[in-house]
């Protein structure tokens, strides 16, 4: 009778074992998961200023844009001032001014080409936040099922062992009747 008792007893602490390491593997998990949403808020962040980024790099490229309609406007109004005074001593100024002028429009170009590479990075550092959110989502979600099934043993478990502890009880009871005769 002793060694059924012991047995059970040494089950019952088996069974809270296991129930005190599901208990820390539930907690591992919800850190886990705390740990994630950190991180995809810092990705969000990060993803928020990269947008904003953009938004004045784009700004930017229309103003520069702007500037070299006005430029070419005003190249175009001197070649036709150069064309109406026909002077010599104007035009060779005029001419510095045009070659001036088309060496900033080049200069202009080339900054323009740096900002189209720059923001081209920027649109593949976005694509690349956006892949590793998605990673993580799916990643959250799959920690999410296993969690939730988890859990969903773990409530089996508790009602049987409660049923097993009331059986327990009832054979102890009884016991403790029959050694009372």
């Amino acid at each position: 009778m002793e060694k059924i008792l012991n047995l059970i007893l040494e089950k019952l602490d088996k069974i809270e074992n296991v129930q005190t390491q599901m208990q820390s593997d539930i907690a591992d998990l919800k850190a886990n998961q705390a740990q994630m949403q950190s991180d995809i808020a810092d990705l969000k962040a990060n993803q928020v200023q990269m947008q904003s980024d953009i938004a004045d790099l784009k700004a930017n490229q229309v103003q520069i844009q702007s500037d070299i309609a006005d430029l070419k406007a005003n190249q175009v109004q001197m070649q036709s001032d150069i064309a109406d005074l026909n002077l010599k001593a104007n035009q060779a100024q005029m001419q510095s001014d045009i070659a001036d002028l088309k060496a900033n429009q080049i200069k202009l170009e080339t900054r323009v080409e740096n900002i189209e590479t720059q923001l081209l990075k920027v649109v593949e550092k976005l694509d690349n936040i956006e892949k590793k959110i998605n990673d993580i989502e799916a990643i959250n979600a799959t920690s999410h099922t296993e969690i939730y099934m988890k859990l969903e043993n773990m409530t089996e478990d508790i009602i049987f062992l409660k049923h097993k502890e009331h059986q327990t009880e009832e054979d102890l009871f009884k016991l403790k009747l029959k050694i009372a005769k």
